[in-house]
C-alpha cells in the first residue's frame, strides 16, 4: 500500500483531510520505517578553507574533468577554466579570515543499485529546492560503489550575505528533503532518527575503521574493553546513559503501538492493515545494545568457547 492510500482509496476526500495533517505525516512517516525502506545518507564530508582547498575538491568530484559539474541553472561546467571562472566569481566576495569556511562538501547517497540517472535526477531537484534561491552551487554525480551518490559543492555565503550553518537539526532536514526527491523520481527511501527504528550506537567512524584495517587498536577500544572486563569481575561502575537508552527504546516501541491503535479507530480494512504492519514492527524490534554490553557478550561468547574447546579435548584425550 502506497503513501497515497493510507486509507480506503475510495475516500480521497478523507485521505487528502488526514495526509496533511500531523497525524497523517507521522503515520506516513513511521510506515516507511516500519516497511524498513532503505535509509538515505547526507552528510558533510567536508569544507573548503580556501581557493585551493575547494579547486582541489572540484578535482576530485569531475575526476579530474572526466565529469561534468552541473550548476543551478542546468548548465554544465566541463573544463579546468570553467571551474577557474566560476572559483574567480566565488571568491570575490569571500571571507578573508584565515581557515574561514567558504564552501560545503556534501555527499548524497542513494540506495544500493538505484538508478543512477533517477539518483541524478533527485538530486538535481533536492540541490535546486534546497540551495538555488541563495546559494551556488555545482554537483557531480558518481556510480563507482552500489549507492550512486553525488557530491554537491556549496558557496557557503549567500545571496543575502548570510552564511549557511549545517548543524545536525538542518542537516537532519536536508535528509528528508533529499529522500523527498528520491521518492518523487521512484525511489523508495525515507530519513528517519536512530531512536525511531530502536538502534542505539551510532556506525562505527572511518578513522577508527581505517586504524582497525591496519592492525591498529585505538585507545578507546582499549579502555572499553578494561572497562566491559573490569565490569565481569564485579566491579561494576554507574552507567546511567544504558538505562536511558532503554527507557527511550520501550517508548518508541510503545509509540508504534500506540499509533496502531490511532490508525485502527479508523474503522476501515486498509486501516487494520496498517496497524497491524505498525504493531508486527513493534514487536520485531531488538533492544539496543551499547558498545560495552556488546563487548562483555564477546568475551563471555569467546570464555564459553575455550571451555567447549577444553571439555571437547578432554573427551578426546582422558589422560590430559
Amino acid at each position: 500500500m502506497t503513501d497515497q492510500h493510507l486509507f480506503d482509496s475510495d475516500i480521497q476526500a478523507q485521505h487528502n483531510k488526514v495526509k496533511d495533517t500531523d497525524l497523517g505525516k507521522l503515520i506516513i512517516s513511521s510506515r516507511r520505517i516500519a516497511q524498513k525502506q532503505a535509509e538515505v545518507l547526507v552528510k558533510v564530508s567536508s569544507y573548503g578553507k580556501g581557493r585551493d582547498r575547494v579547486a582541489a575538491h572540484l578535482k576530485y568530484i569531475s575526476r579530474d574533468n572526466d565529469l561534468p559539474l552541473e550548476d543551478p541553472t542546468g548548465n554544465r561546467l566541463e573544463s579546468r577554466q570553467e571551474q577557474d571562472e566560476l572559483l574567480d566569481h566565488w571568491y570575490a566576495d569571500a571571507d578573508t579570515r584565515k581557515n574561514a569556511r567558504t564552501t560545503a562538501h556534501i555527499v548524497l547517497s542513494a540506495p544500493a543499485d538505484s538508478n543512477r540517472l533517477d539518483v541524478e535526477e533527485a538530486a538535481r531537484r533536492f540541490a535546486r529546492k534546497r540551495f538555488a534561491d541563495n546559494h551556488d552551487y555545482l554537483f557531480a554525480m558518481h556510480s563507482d560503489t552500489d549507492h550512486p551518490h553525488a557530491h554537491l559543492v556549496v558557496k557557503l555565503r549567500g545571496y543575502d550575505g548570510e552564511k549557511l550553518r549545517l548543524g545536525k537539526k538542518a542537516l537532519f532536514e536536508l535528509r528528508e528533503h533529499f529522500a523527498e526527491s528520491l521518492r518523487s523520481v521512484g525511489i523508495a527511501a525515507t530519513a528517519s532518527y536512530r531512536s525511531q527504528r530502536g538502534v542505539g550506537r551510532k556506525a562505527e567512524s572511518q578513522p577508527l575503521r581505517h586504524m582497525k584495517s591496519k592492525g591498529v587498536i585505538p585507545e578507546v577500544e582499549k579502555q572499553a574493553l578494561a572497562e566491559a572486563v573490569a565490569d565481569l569481575k564485579g566491579q561494576k561502575t554507574a552507567r546511567p546513559w544504558e538505562d536511558a537508552l532503554r527507557r527511550r527504546f520501550e517508548k518508541t516501541q510503545a509509540g508504534y503501538r500506540e499509533l496502531a491503535n490511532t490508525v485502527r479507530g479508523q474503522g476501515s480494512e486498509a486501516a487494520e492493515s496498517i496497524a497491524r504492519e505498525l504493531e508486527t514492527y513493534a514487536a520485531s524490534m531488538a533492544a539496543p545494545k551499547t558498545r560495552h554490553e556488546e563487548l562483555k557478550s564477546a568475551i563471555l561468547q569467546k570464555a564459553r568457547a575455550t571451555r567447549r574447546q577444553q571439555a571437547e579435548s578432554t573427551r578426546a584425550d582422558p589422560e590430559r
